[in-house]
């Protein structure tokens, strides 16, 4: 009952008494923060480990890739020079059916680009 009245009265004792409450649960507080940490961190060491190791895995899946990407392009560039080489010995074999082809695709091209003036 002294308590409640020296802290009605608002005198020394009721502001000792006022302040060492928040100290008490502030400690407690901390030692709740602390356990929580405490508990806590195994947890956040598996989740770092499980994104190192997915981090591993996506730089192998892009090195992979990369890898396919350079072998894709080489491929397409030997085809590329195999097609070029066919036509060149197919020019000179039938020039005339040649000519007569570049004049037909270029008319055709020339009436499909002009329909769009």
């Amino acid at each position: 009952m002294d308590t409640i009245n020296t802290l009605m009265d608002g005198n020394v004792q009721s502001r000792n008494v006022q302040s060492k409450i928040p100290r008490d649960i502030r400690s407690d507080m901390h030692g709740v923060v602390d356990k929580i940490a405490d508990a806590t961190q195994p947890a956040v060491d598996r989740l770092v480990i499980g994104a190192h190791t997915q981090v591993d895995k996506m730089s192998d899946a892009i090195n992979d890739v990369s890898e396919q990407v350079v072998d894709k392009r080489k491929q397409l560039a030997a085809k590329y020079r195999s097609f070029a080489a066919s036509g060149r010995g197919h020019v000179r074999d039938y020039p005339a059916t040649s000519i007569l082809f570049a004049i037909a695709a270029g008319f055709g091209l020339s009436k499909l680009l002009g329909a769009y003036k």
